[in-house]
């Protein structure tokens, strides 16, 4: 037993030692299931965009006047990956929440 880690994370520990092993990738994949089931709320099969390049280049079109949703628009036209219209949409849902800014309150 490790001390500090949880029986969970020492079991993944464990998957992932196993991995390396024996070169098995199903010991792998256990183990990040396992530390999946530890963050709760998390979708399956998604990782997380790290937007925050983006979300600091909006708060300079805020700054300057811009609307959130205007904003993010801006900074989605040079984003790559999904369309640029669901690229804002996520960049302005997660400006409000880091902001704390609700949608529709002020309009």
């Amino acid at each position: 037993m490790t001390p500090g880690l949880s029986p969970q994370d020492q079991v993944a520990a464990t998957f992932d030692r196993l991995a390396e092993e024996r070169g098995e990738e199903c010991w792998r994949r256990a183990a990040v299931e396992l530390r999946r089931m530890d963050k709760p709320g998390r979708r399956r099969g998604r990782k997380s965009i790290d937007d925050d390049a983006a979300l600091v280049e909006m708060e300079s079109h805020v700054v300057g006047g811009a609307s959130v949703e205007q904003a993010s628009k801006y900074v989605a036209i040079g984003l790559t990956g999904q369309s640029s219209e669901s690229i804002a949409r996520r960049l302005a849902r997660k400006y409000r929440a880091k902001h704390g800014i609700q949608f529709g309150v002020g309009i």
